[in-house]
């Protein structure tokens, strides 16, 4: 993990040295998530929940980086919600199995940026906060605010219904 995925900042991840072990690292990345929370105060903040994949490494980073945003944030009552990469893309393309250049394109879109979001993992962070940002209250269990949702949002909404997925916001630990 070369750089935590998040949109307010990039490069606060390195690799633990003799002089900075690998707890010196996790304060620096809680310290940099702290001030960032400090300084934009979120009303809520949305992590890409962690999964399984064949590098053990980069899931356990980015599990121990995700942990260190759950912290800050409900050291500060701030709720945190979590959503699958698929849900991030899912929201802003229609299709959860988008490739990593359509969420790029139409996060671009989307935000009306001038040039896709750099460095790449940008593009996945805001997936996230878009992700969150466009699922109304109340959405996914059929609530009321359903029928003003856009297409997308609708068949979205199903698919994480089919998975059992219901919110996936969690008020502090």
């Amino acid at each position: 993990m070369h750089r935590a995925g998040f949109p307010l900042f990039t490069s606060m991840w390195s690799a633990p040295t003799r002089t900075c072990p690998r707890t010196c690292v996790w304060l620096a990345i809680y310290n940099g998530l702290s001030d960032k929370i400090d300084r934009f105060s979120p009303d809520v903040i949305s992590i890409e929940r962690v999964f399984a994949q064949s590098n053990r490494n980069t899931v356990l980073g980015t599990a121990q980086a995700a942990g260190l945003a759950m912290l800050a944030a409900a050291q500060r009552g701030i709720p945190v919600a979590l959503h699958t990469p698929t849900e991030a893309k899912m929201a802003v393309t229609g299709n959860g199995q988008a490739e990593k250049i359509q969420v790029e394109r139409m996060v671009a879109r989307i935000l009306k940026l001038d040039r896709l979001p750099q460095p790449a993992d940008a593009a996945d962070a805001l997936a996230q906060a878009i992700c969150h940002a466009l699922r109304p209250a109340g959405a996914l269990q059929g609530g009321e605010r359903e029928e003003h949702l856009t297409p997308a949002q609708r068949q979205w909404a199903r698919a994480a219904a089919r998975q059992g997925n219901h919110g996936g916001v969690h008020r502090g630990m």
